[in-house]
């Protein structure tokens, strides 16, 4: 028996092969020069022990991507020989260059916005498969300053009982301090505004674990507002935890299967800081094939997201703007521009912040709720056989403010809906584009709307 799995597996076919016992005997690892044995070791545990063959390629890839999640590896391939009573495996690693350099621009937000970025990366320096990064990025806007981020990350084995439990004891460990203007969350009030930001006095750090489909953070963050007084002055020191479980059989332009994730923060605990709140978020969705046609098949999808906000337990809610929910825009709540859903506030000094720009910055909620229904078909010929596909699709979702009665009636009443068609294109496994055209069918006054769209998702219903 030979075999070779790429980084791009699919998945078991479910035939008696799959079912058949196994011996693992040998694992032969290739490639590796300057980055330590211990971490490829940590991620063929399960490989050895695998049961069957059914078991041993579901681990196989599971290993693949946890080593492309290092981006420490250029390629991972691995091979497997021998018989069934004594498996040999190997890995073949290719690594990345111990640096990078990246200089160049982008655009965000407004589309008159460019955005020069300068981004180095060095991987396994100390000798321990470690990454650290740093970007400088500056707006060709002369009122928006500099911003800067720098990480450090690296793979460990924990035998620290608490994160075992959270099912972090395999773990990418990382750190990642930002400082300086930020694009805040609420920022486009209309299609043609540059977007709000926090000034150069903001401060982020988050320490990180992660480990597959789990995540544990803990961040301290100093948020202060720019030119007005919609948003203050705010500093959030916040834990959080992260499931996701996902059997679609692709991320970015599923057809078939499902995926789940959910996501919990606390902010405030022991009095640290003056955000107290705890925030959880739960998405599912569900992909199924309903036909065979050329170049793959008719597909239909539903997606739900729900998010609410509540006080601590004996203590206010305090949610400042940039931990509320936001709504509306591609990906989201189609036919509704990005955060153009739900109330705005008056800026307090009476002025827009841009000449000619008189609507108020969304004020957010603590309750969101959305809904999708997507009905996608491949587009005949060479498009369709790379990945374009058109779709129709029918949204509702909706916020409440902070303090807004959580009632049957105020849920309804602040439901919005739309529908549309569009097209869409996963040109990666991560990533997913999408034009779409889209007609309010309901919204509430101050909603603003935005029928053509074009939006990148690096997951897509995340």
């Amino acid at each position: 028996m030979l075999a070779q799995i790429s980084n791009t597996q699919q998945k078991t076919s479910g035939n008696s092969m799959d079912l058949e016992p196994i011996t693992v005997e040998d694992v032969t690892v290739q490639g590796l020069t300057r980055f330590p044995r211990a971490l490829v070791q940590q991620e063929l545990g399960k490989v050895r022990t695998a049961p069957t063959f059914g078991a041993l390629l579901r681990e196989l890839d599971a290993a693949t991507f946890a080593l492309h999640q290092t981006d420490l590896f250029e390629d991972v391939t691995t091979k497997i020989g021998g018989g069934a009573q004594a498996i040999h495996i190997t890995f073949e690693l290719k690594e990345k260059k111990p640096y990078k350099l990246k200089v160049g621009a982008t655009t965000s937000g407004a589309a008159d916005e460019v955005r020069y970025e300068a981004a180095g990366t060095l991987r396994g320096f100390l000798g321990l498969g470690e990454l650290a990064t740093a970007t400088v990025t500056k707006s060709a806007k002369k009122e928006h300053g500099l911003e800067l981020a720098v990480g450090l990350r690296r793979p460990f084995v924990t035998a620290n009982s608490f994160l075992a439990a959270l099912g972090l004891d395999e773990s990418i460990t990382s750190v990642d301090v930002e400082a300086g203007g930020r694009e805040a969350p609420w920022a486009p009030a209309t299609a043609r505004s540059l977007g709000r930001r926090v000034d150069g006095r903001a401060v982020r750090c988050a320490c990180a674990a992660r480990d597959g489909s789990r995540r544990l953070a803990l961040e301290v963050a100093r948020r202060t507002g720019v030119d007005d007084d919609a948003f203050g002055a705010s500093t959030k020191c916040a834990l959080t935890y992260g499931l996701r479980a996902d059997g679609r059989d692709s991320a970015a332009a599923p057809t078939d299967g499902a995926c789940a994730d959910a996501n919990v923060e606390v902010a405030g605990l022991l009095e640290a800081g003056d955000a107290t709140f705890v925030k959880a978020e739960c998405a599912l969705q569900s992909h199924t094939r309903l036909k065979e046609v050329a170049n793959g098949f008719l597909a239909v999808g539903g997606i739900a997201r729900l998010g609410a906000a509540v006080g601590l337990p004996g203590r206010a809610l305090d949610l400042a703007m940039p931990d509320r929910f936001y709504l509306g825009g591609p990906l989201r709540l189609r036919a509704f521009d990005r955060c153009g859903v739900g109330a705005r506030r008056p800026r307090a000094r009476g002025t827009p912040l841009l000449a000619g720009e008189a609507t108020a910055p969304a004020v957010g909620g603590a309750l969101l709720w959305t809904a999708s229904l997507i009905l996608s078909a491949p587009i005949p010929g060479d498009l369709g056989r790379h990945g374009l596909r058109a779709l129709a699709f029918l949204d509702g979702g909706g916020l409440l403010a902070p303090g807004a009665p959580a009632t049957l009636a105020s849920l309804m009443a602040e439901t919005r809906l739309a529908c549309g068609v569009g097209l869409a294109l996963a040109p990666a496994a991560f990533a997913r584009l999408e034009l779409n055209y889209g007609w309010v069918l309901r919204a509430r006054p101050g909603d603003v709307a935005k029928g053509l769209q074009f939006g990148v998702s690096a997951a897509f219903g995340s």
